[in-house]
This record gives structure tokens, C-alpha cells and sequence, in this order.
């Protein structure tokens, strides 16, 4: 009797933890699409800034949606949380956050003044950035070290910068037909094939220089205020694909002449 009434406490122990283990397990699950869902939500408010002519809020919150989706991905990772249904649900939060929030923030604070050609620029960056985010859900597994073409997480996040550090910068036509041309530049680098770092699969000649930037970035950002570091940070990441590009073409030609 003392046997069985153990292995049915045994048991009931076991059923209870469980039980406690599969709610545990769905709660890890369901964390980085809560992440997710706050990249939306911020990515939302923007909009909702920049209808009503709060730029430096409307920036701020494309910021905060860049923090949301960079943290969604490594908790997914961290927990072995990933699915088929996160990586549908980051898409479509980052074509609210990253495709229509900063094109209507360019549109509202700038490009209205351009009349049609305004609505053509914020389309165009907003068409491209989607184009971009389709195409990276179909060769993702392709693109563990570099990116094919600019992502549009550093695209807003380069469009936000720029507004926080130049925001009082006059808005004239002037200004009007700067922005107009660099979204387009930016358009045309989300749909190109121009390799950019991709800081996941560091390739492994790199990663000993990691711990040292990391410490390096941290004590400017300590020094110097973070929306500059994140400006000039973001151009370095540009510049880095073009020399990418440049070193990729001067292997080629180095190839073909020794055939």
C-alpha cells in the first residue's frame, strides 16, 4: 500500500511540474512576439507624432521600435523560441515601424512642401523598404555575416538620427530636395545587392576585435551624447558596404587577370 500511495505522489509531483514546465515554455514562446508587437506600437505612435507635427517625438519612437526589434530577435535566440510565426510577425511590425513610419515622418516634416514629388520620395522609400523585407524572409538563411542590401532597421533608424541631431535645421525647399534625394539613395540601397555587415555570424577573423569595440563604443557614447554616436555610427556602417563593395570588385579583377 506505502508503494503504491508513493507512486501515485510520484506521479502527481511529475504531472504538476509539468504542467508548470509547458506554461513556462509558452510564456518563453510567446515573449518575442510581445517584442515584436512593441516594435509595432511604437512604430504607430510615430505615425501618430508626425500627423501632428511632433517630429522629435515621431523620431524618438522610431528608435525605441529599432530597441523592440533588436531585443525580439535575441530573446527568440536566447530562449530557442524561434518560429515561422515570429519571423512573419517581425516582417510586418518592421513595414509599420520602418517602412511607413519613416517615410511619413520625412513626408510630414519635410517632403510637403515638394507637392507630389513629396508623396512620390516617402512611396518610394516605403515600397522599397517592403520589397526588401519580403526578400529577406526568402534567403534569411542566406545572410548570416553580411546583409543583401541595406536593412530597413538602419535605414529609420539613419532617417531618425538624422532628424534628432538636425532638428533645427531650417525646413526649406532646399532641405525638402536634400531629403527627397537621400531617400531615394536610401530606396535604391534596400533593393541593391550591396553587401552590409551583419554582426550575427561575425566572420571569424573579427571576432576578437569585438570585445575591444564594444568597450571603445561604450566610453564614447559616456563622453559624447548618444544621438552623434548613433549618426556617425550609421554613416560608418554605410561606408563600410561601399568599401565591401569596391573590395569584392577588385578581387574580381584580380581573379580574371591571373586567368
Amino acid at each position: 500500500m506505502r508503494i503504491k500511495k508513493n507512486r501515485q505522489i510520484k506521479k502527481r509531483v511529475f504531472i504538476a511540474l509539468r504542467k508548470r514546465r509547458m506554461s513556462f515554455a509558452k510564456g518563453v514562446t510567446l515573449l518575442p512576439h510581445l517584442f515584436s508587437l512593441g516594435n509595432a506600437f511604437f512604430g504607430f505612435l510615430s505615425i501618430i507624432f508626425s500627423a501632428r507635427g511632433s517630429g522629435q517625438a515621431a523620431a524618438s519612437c522610431i528608435l525605441m521600435a529599432v530597441l523592440m526589434d533588436a531585443l525580439d530577435g535575441r530573446i527568440a535566440r536566447y530562449f530557442d523560441a524561434s518560429s515561422s510565426l515570429g519571423v512573419e510577425l517581425d516582417s510586418l511590425c518592421d513595414s509599420v515601424s520602418f517602412c511607413l513610419a519613416p517615410s511619413l515622418l520625412m513626408y510630414f516634416c519635410f517632403l510637403d512642401k515638394l507637392g507630389p514629388f513629396g508623396i512620390i520620395g516617402s512611396a518610394v522609400y516605403m515600397l522599397s523598404g517592403i520589397f526588401r523585407l519580403a526578400r529577406f524572409n526568402l534567403i534569411s538563411d542566406q545572410q548570416n555575416v553580411y546583409f543583401l542590401g541595406l536593412p530597413t532597421t538602419v535605414a529609420a533608424c539613419f532617417l531618425a538620427a538624422l532628424f534628432l541631431n538636425f532638428k533645427s535645421f531650417v525646413y526649406s525647399i532646399e532641405a525638402a530636395v536634400l531629403i527627397f534625394a537621400l531617400m531615394l539613395v536610401l530606396a535604391w540601397l534596400m533593393v541593391s545587392v550591396v553587401p552590409f555587415p551583419a554582426f550575427k555570424g561575425t566572420a571569424p577573423n573579427l571576432r576578437k576585435y569585438f570585445k575591444p569595440l564594444i568597450a571603445t563604443t561604450f566610453a564614447i557614447i559616456a563622453i559624447f551624447k548618444f544621438r552623434r554616436v548613433l549618426f556617425f555610427g550609421l554613416i560608418v556602417y554605410f561606408l563600410w558596404g561601399i568599401i565591401l563593395v569596391f573590395s569584392s570588385k577588385s578581387k574580381e579583377r584580380e581573379t580574371l587577370s591571373h586567368k
